[in-house]
């Protein structure tokens, strides 16, 4: 044979026995050599249906493999047939392995994690304690083509948190992949499809495992995804339970390596959840999420930049909670962060779109608990952005539910720094929502009202990064009506109080308003039965104390003795302007049910203004009030003040007319022990408060003024208090009293109105005490009007004592109530030795008047007759020879010729007075002064009254003679 023919005969036969060996031999001995091997070596159970090897396709198919699970008889890995398909003479030209098809069909995977945290493959991961080889191991080279895997599943079974997942339907396709150097700059394009528990899953895109830039760019798109499966596996754990939550997404994922800085990751695409719903750990409702949609123009994670064209929340439900201790719900679903410094993040979003937003908040912090709806809340911001100076638009409108209001908003916001320029309209939100929340300061309950505003509101950071503010617009409270909580009665209503042309601002703090208007009001101001004021039952103490009253110590109504009001804060309120307050048919309704009877009054038609308020220490505001108390009675308020600077202003007039008096029978009948059957009172009164000093003058005229039988009341002065008033009113029956008051604001015990009571009380007691005192003003005269002096021993009145009687004339007809007792009083002993001496005179007249009879001369009364000095010892005389008493005489019998001084002396000693004379001559003084005062014209007889001395007894009073006649005012 020739030797070519021989080679080729060589040939054939080795490749025969090649193709035999291969197809027929050695298949089933790899099977059970591999199943044997992988068994020892994995510690699994592997089996292998059959092993396929086509030698002339070099081509090999591996069927029905399975890995049991180490601790229970299933299967761990398994798969129906993995066929390859390789190409030998391009793997030995390009010296690399060259694989043409690679088919795995049919894969399935369980994974257990038991509750240890290991899994049941955790015994085939390389341990980590040999030594590693150092010696560079030369890369093997492959070409891989239609590598697929068709139909495969995995199950995961978590034991630690009690889930499984399932991962059907996956199919992989990698149509080439490539380590070899030239192919490297080759973009593979693989695809990935699965249903991951029950959600549709899709991978698509280009990639370069192998080139230094590992750029990929891959399309992921998700369906349904529950993201309630994933939760358990969150590092942070939250604060509530996620119901329910459905993740889409279509996004495209651009990822590449760039040398020596941060990996480039750009995501793009759409994105969204559905059916979001999450509770507390008490399983109540937090959030409810029908659709968040989100579109991602530019994200890249790693740069924590994102632009986002789109944010749509649609009809979100929020509840907001806050609890007892004032823990919020929403700030406890994240557990705290650690303060560990970030990067800033970018964010920018062309359009986040809030539509149809219900927000429930629920507060229990006050002690009746708070509930508000907003439905529907309907939110705009246009050019969201993080980034310095980036100007965005919003938009918003809400409605507060079961009608209680509505809010609306626009214009532009800065994040960084802050700054917004907003237009808001506020209308007509329910004041009685916000109750709770000062119902421990303010005690009242709050019946109706609503606020309303429409303005502009700006914000910018200063300098030092603390926030400035400005307001400009309108406000308004309509319709308010409320009722003091401690009785239910009506506090406080008005129809509309408004405020126009508002200019606010915070730091600096200013208030600049145009105007305030209030119109239709109604106060209420009453007196409880227990003596505490609706107004003391309503105000706070800081502590969140009842203010107590002092009612029942001062009587209520009562001017109470009580320090000053309030103490001076010490500080000013700065940058304030009010152009013009205007009330507007306002009405104040006063009861007292303290006293008994009850007492009401109203004030009504209260109207008026007040210009130019500023806190400007120069300004001084033009207060103009008027109104009427009851039906008549008008009321003006005017003068100057300024209530907004540090050290009060105020040069105020006040002016109070035709007050009827009777309806105040209940206070008189307290305090003065008399009703007021009737009478009128006009006050006027003039207050200047500068520098905190005051000065006050107080004009009080009482009209007609008349009191009822004295009633019985612990609380009213002991003291005449008719005669008081007798003694006060002029013949017109008019009282007219001036009361000026001075002091100091800053004095604790200086109060106004409890030093115009003391002084009206010291008018009433010293008309007891001292009522000529109280009548000096009109008679010149003071005490010593109370009495009249005369000559010992004599009945006539002087001179110098008939200016008094004129003056107690004076007094009698301009007090016509008044009546006078009169009691005349003799002196003991002075007036005994001053009767004798005028007795012996009007003896030595007698011898007068009888020598002038002798003489025909003209006869005259006796008391007008004068003994001149020449002449008194001729009547002495004669008077001495006249009388009747035994004389001294001579041994002849004769009448012993005495001295003028012996003759006195006899004389006296033998004139007797006695108690009756005494008597006698206290009742002619009395007598005498009556007569005198009767003899004026214009006072009537009726009015004066004789008082018989008891006993002769005589009250001793500090220079007065006791030969005198004492004068008491009555009634």
């Amino acid at each position: 044979m020739k030797r070519s023919v021989k080679i080729t005969a060589f040939i054939i036969a080795v490749v025969f026995v090649v193709v035999v060996a291969g197809s027929l031999i050695l298949p089933p001995l790899l099977k059970n050599y591999l199943a044997e091997k992988l068994t020892s070596t994995l510690h699994r159970q592997v089996t292998i249906d059959d092993i396929n090897i086509n030698p002339w396709m070099v081509s090999a198919r591996v069927k029905g493999v399975s890995i049991k699970d180490a601790s229970r008889n299933a299967p761990f890995v398994s798969f129906d047939e993995l066929y390859v398909n390789a190409e030998v003479i391009s793997s030995l030209i390009q010296r690399s392995v060259v694989l043409k098809d690679i088919c795995l069909s049919r894969p399935n995977i369980t994974i257990d994690r038991y509750a240890d945290g290991t899994f049941n493959f955790s015994d085939l991961i390389p341990g980590r304690d040999k030594p590693s080889d150092t010696k560079e191991v030369k890369p093997l080279y492959y070409t891989l083509r239609n590598i697929k895997i068709t139909d495969g599943q995995i199950v995961f079974k978590d034991e630690r948190i009690h889930q499984s997942h399932n991962i059907r339907d996956m199919d992989l396709s990698i149509p080439f992949l490539s380590n070899r150097d030239k192919d490297i700059d080759v973009s593979i394009e693989p695809k990935f499809a699965a249903k991951v528990n029950g959600s549709s899953l899709k991978v698509g895109g280009k990639t370069k495992p192998f080139h230094p830039s590992r750029e990929v760019s891959a399309d992921v798109t998700v369906q349904h995804l529950n993201l309630t499966h994933y939760l358990s596996y969150n590092p942070l754990k939250l604060n509530g339970r996620l119901v329910s939550a459905l993740f889409d997404t279509k996004l495209k994922i651009n990822f590449m390596t760039r040398k020596e800085s941060t990996p480039h990751l750009m995501v793009t695409g759409i994105a969204g959840l559905r059916d979001v719903a999450f509770d507390d750990t008490e399983g109540n409702r937090i959030l409810k999420l029908p659709a968040l949609d989100l579109v991602l123009k530019s994200a890249l994670p790693l740069d924590q930049d994102f632009h986002l064209s789109r944010v749509a929340f649609d009809r979100p439900e929020i509840v907001v909670q806050r609890d007892k201790d004032g823990r919020v719900n929403l700030l406890d679903i994240m557990p705290p962060s650690k303060s560990e410094k970030k990067s800033a993040l970018k964010m920018r979003i062309d359009e986040l779109v809030v539509d149809a937003a219900s927000i429930s908040f629920l507060d229990a912090v006050p002690a009746t608990p708070v509930k508000i709806v907003i439905h529907p809340l309907d939110f705009e911001w246009l050019d969201f952005s993080t980034e310095r100076d980036a100007i965005g638009e919003l938009d918003l409108s809400l409605i507060l539910a079961d009608k209680k209001g509505a809010v609306s908003a626009s214009g532009t916001m800065v994040l960084d720094p802050l700054k917004a320029d907003i237009a808001m309209d506020v209308k007509n939100i329910a004041i009685r929502l916000f109750q709770p929340y000062f119902h421990e300061k303010v005690r009242i309950n709050i019946t109706g009202g609503a606020l309303s505003s429409k303005g502009e509101i700006s914000l910018v950071m200063d300098e030092q990064g603390k926030p400035k503010a400005d307001f400009k617009g309108v406000l308004s409270v309509s319709d308010f009506a409320s009722v003091d909580k401690g009785h239910a009665n009506t506090f406080l209503n008005w129809k509309e109080l408004y405020f126009e042309g508002i200019k606010g601002g915070y730091n600096p703090f200013s208030v600049d308003i145009k105007g305030i208007s209030v119109a239709d009001f109604f106060a209420r101001v009453i007196v409880n039965p227990d003596g505490t004021l609706n107004i003391q039952n309503i105000l706070m103490t800081a502590e969140g104390e009842q203010i107590k009253s002092d009612a029942k110590e001062n009587g209520a109504g009562a001017p109470a003795e009580k320090g000053a009001e309030a103490e001076a804060t010490g500080g000013a309120v700065r940058n304030v302007k009010i152009g013009e307050v205007i009330l507007q048919g306002g009405t104040i309704d006063f009861s007292d049910g303290f006293i008994t009877p009850n007492y009401r009054a109203k004030m009504f038609n209260l109207a008026g203004s007040v210009k130019g308020l500023s806190s400007e220490e120069s300004s001084k505001a033009q207060v103009d009030l008027k109104g009427n108390l009851g039906s008549g009675s008008p009321i003006v308020i005017t003068g100057e003040i300024n209530p907004l600077v540090k050290d009060l202003f105020a040069d105020m007039e006040l002016s109070f007319k035709n007050i009827e008096l009777s309806p105040m029978t209940p206070y008189a009948s307290k305090y003065l022990g008399h009703p007021i059957l009737k009478g009128k009172l006009t006050y006027d009164a003039q207050y200047h408060i500068d520098k905190r000093k005051l000065k006050a003058d107080n004009n009080i005229f009482f009209d007609q003024l008349t009191l009822g039988d004295r009633v019985e009341s612990p609380d009213a002065l002991k003291a005449p208090v008719k005669l008081a008033v007798a003694l006060l009113a002029d013949r017109n029956g008019q009282i007219n009293l001036d009361i000026p008051v001075t002091g100091s604001l800053d004095d604790p015990q200086f109060s106004v109105w409890s030093l115009v009571w003391k002084v009206i009380g010291n008018l009433i007691i010293k008309a007891a005490t001292s009522p000529f005192a109280l009548l000096s003003a009109l008679t010149g005269g003071g005490e010593e009007m109370s009495y009249i002096e005369f000559e010992y021993g004599s009945a006539r009145v002087t001179d110098q004592n008939m200016e008094k009687i004129k003056s107690l004339v004076k007094v009698l007809k301009e007090k016509p109530a008044l009546k006078m007792d009169i009691r005349g009083h003799v002196d003991q002993k002075n007036d005994v030795e001053g009767w004798k001496a005028a007795e012996l005179m009007r003896k030595i007249k007698a011898q007068k008047l009888n020598d002038l009879i002798k003489k025909g001369e003209p006869v005259k009364p006796l008391d007008r007759i004068e003994v001149e000095p020449p002449e008194y010892e001729k009547y002495l005389t004669l008077a001495y020879q006249a009388a009747p008493f035994p004389k001294p005489r001579t041994d002849k019998g004769e009448l012993k010729i005495l001295t003028r001084s012996d003759m006195e002396k006899l004389m006296t000693t033998h004139i007797e007075m006695t108690d009756s004379d005494l008597r006698q001559l206290a009742t002619q003084r009395a007598q005498r002064v009556r007569d005198l005062i009767i003899g004026t014209d214009g006072v009537a007889p009726e009015r004066l009254f004789i008082i018989e001395a008891a006993g002769g007894e005589v009250e001793v009073k500090d220079k007065v003679k006791d030969s005198r006649v004492d004068i008491k005012l009555k009634l």
